[in-house]
């Protein structure tokens, strides 16, 4: 993590984060999951996006996207991704740039993002699987997002109407923090 921040009080906070949150040991141990390559392309995504960031060379940057393109092969919860590289960029490396260079540095995420989500609607509407099992794209994939983003502001669980409250606050801190950069 110091890595990654540069910053050593970060990598204490981070460190003690990971030990303490309530993790299920299933995702490593099981071999049959994808997780374990989900996080080997996360993880070097992040790593080529430091490099690229502190060294502004072009090999970097594509390393990166090809990190994104095998995470996002891997399991969906890599949709994420650009999100993080991008708080990444402004809050840990923290080097300042226009708009425009900002626009040009992650306008092929968002494409690789819109074409994995025609994919994913394709998969989801046509998908032999999802049609026999009642798949589908509604109002329901909201409530799911709500849960999972209150559970990822607060992992320690909290009872169902304080954690929505918790994440209101979380999300107000990171509008905050964004502005007031």
């Amino acid at each position: 993590t110091r890595v990654l921040t540069q910053r050593w009080r970060a990598a204490i906070f981070a460190a003690l984060l990971y030990a303490t949150l309530p993790v299920d040991n299933l995702a490593v141990a099981w071999i049959g999951v994808a997780d374990p390559l989900l996080s080997v392309f996360y993880l070097l995504a992040l790593r080529l996006w430091v490099n690229y960031l502190t060294r502004a060379q072009a090999r970097w940057y594509a390393l990166t996207l090809l990190a994104t393109i095998g995470a996002l092969f891997s399991k969906e919860v890599a949709a994420t991704l650009p999100i993080v590289l991008f708080l990444m960029d402004r809050w840990l490396i923290c080097k300042s740039t226009t708009r425009r260079e900002l626009v040009e540095r992650y306008a092929p995420f968002v494409v690789l993002l819109a074409i994995y989500g025609v994919l994913e609607w394709r998969v989801l509407t046509r998908g032999l699987f999802t049609a026999h099992l009642g798949y589908g794209v509604g109002t329901h994939i909201f409530d799911a997002l709500w849960h999972h983003a209150a559970t990822l502001a607060f992992p320690w669980g909290l009872p169902a109407p304080l954690n929505f409250v918790w994440l209101g606050i979380v999300v107000l801190a990171l509008l905050w923090a964004m502005w007031h950069e």
